[in-house]
């Protein structure tokens, strides 16, 4: 009887030690999933371009990230000017946010800052399951035009166009704790 009492206040002991303690649990389709809910009107998702993949592809190489982007309603426009001197200006873009989800104990390899790179993710949540990045950048959708202008272009600049989602970073971080 007293070894049962002992083994019985043994296994409670045990049993209270943990239950405080959750397991980590990555589930990058419960983040995406609380991200989507958080978009605003006339933003959708869709899949990671080329461009994505290309750029950020060495700093993302966790097996189990999450890439997507999420378009929003604003165009963007490339400015270009042709051997004539001639400015054009083509409305070739939407505005974006590229979107990593990662597993919490990943950190994405980032290079020293004094280096030729393109702009670097930010973190906008961490928790014990998981991290997620993102930057504000333009979706080029129609690639084969993008290229014709470059063709035929001398000089080519894409003029800033506010971001409409300002608060992109503290939508998705509260969509998480949800």
């Amino acid at each position: 009887m007293r070894a049962s009492l002992l083994i019985l206040y043994l296994v409670s002991f045990c049993a209270g030690c943990s239950a405080g303690e959750s397991p980590v649990h990555y589930d990058p389709q419960a983040a995406r999933s609380n991200i989507l809910a958080s978009l605003p009107r006339d933003w959708s998702i869709t899949s990671p371009s080329e461009l994505q993949q290309r750029c950020f592809g060495e700093y993302f190489t966790h097996p189990q990230t999450e890439a997507f982007l999420l378009l929003g309603p604003v165009s963007h426009y490339i400015q270009w000017k042709d051997r004539q001197g001639v400015t054009h200006r083509d409305s070739l873009a939407k505005e974006c946010l590229f979107v990593w989800i990662v597993p919490s104990d990943f950190k994405p390899s980032f290079p020293a800052w004094w280096t030729d790179h393109p702009p670097l993710p930010e973190r906008v949540y961490a928790s014990k399951g998981v991290r997620i990045y993102g930057i504000e950048l333009h979706h080029i959708a129609d690639t084969n035009r993008f290229d014709a202008i470059l063709e035929k272009a001398t000089e080519t600049s894409w003029p800033p166009v506010p971001f409409s989602w300002t608060s992109w970073r503290k939508d998705i971080a509260a969509s998480q704790k949800k």
